[in-house]
């Protein structure tokens, strides 16, 4: 989780969503769908029913009536007919006598 480019005196910390690995000279950003704290070696997958966009600062739970797999940089919402509770991995299909309109 530290990195020191040329002409640099001492290591720096890698900021919070970057890595590094030994003996790097920069730290590089978590792709989408990942975090970091500072100071990382690895980023580290969002949970599923969370997800995080390039700028975020953490991933961020799902809005009911969306769902998120692991990695991912965004939660998509349910197909008309489905539904979910926030932090949802999928979306469940409503019962027969029960109707769900997208959006």
């Amino acid at each position: 989780g530290f990195a020191r480019a040329e002409g640099e005196d001492a290591c720096s910390r890698c900021d919070p969503n970057h890595y590094a690995l030994e003996r790097w000279a920069t730290c590089r950003p978590c792709e989408a769908g990942e975090f970091s704290a500072s100071g990382a070696a690895e980023c580290t997958p969002c949970e599923e029913g969370f997800a995080r966009a390039e700028g975020e600062d953490a991933c961020s739970r799902c809005d009911p009536n969306h769902y998120a797999l692991e990695r991912w940089a965004t939660c998509r919402p349910c197909e008309a007919g489905e539904f979910s509770a926030s932090g949802a991995a999928e979306c469940t299909p409503c019962e027969e006598g029960f109707a769900r309109a997208e959006g």
